[in-house]
């Protein structure tokens, strides 16, 4: 599940990135910079615990692998069953973004012969 809900959070950024970097070149640069970013934000290398209380929410709420490697984590490492709550509302946030991605893809890519 948490894979699965990694990759289609994923499949929807990709998807609006795919529809406007053909319109907005400058996304190629930028890309790499959030790349990284979201990576030194992740709770890889450091536990969401050793940060301040005051920002581990903000990076919990922006940035979905601060939720998903600990879950990961937890049922990887430690054969629990990670809390659902976050889970869900990243469900949701996934399913949204695939809602609008997809339609949004669609037509942007009507104008791709034009632009490129």
């Amino acid at each position: 599940l948490v894979i699965a809900l990694l990759w289609l959070i994923g499949l929807g950024l990709v998807l609006v990135i795919a529809a406007t970097s053909p319109y907005f070149r400058d996304i190629r640069q930028v890309v790499p910079l959030l790349t990284t970013a979201m990576l030194f934000l992740s709770p890889i290398f450091y536990q969401m615990s050793q940060l301040p209380e005051n920002i581990a929410p903000v990076i919990e709420v922006l940035n979905p692998l601060a939720t998903l490697i600990p879950a990961f984590q937890d049922l990887v490492f430690y054969s629990q069953i990670p809390p659902l709550l976050p889970l869900a509302i990243w469900t949701g946030v996934a399913a949204v973004l695939l809602a609008v991605a997809f339609p949004f893809y669609r037509r942007a890519a009507r104008g791709f012969a034009d632009v490129v």
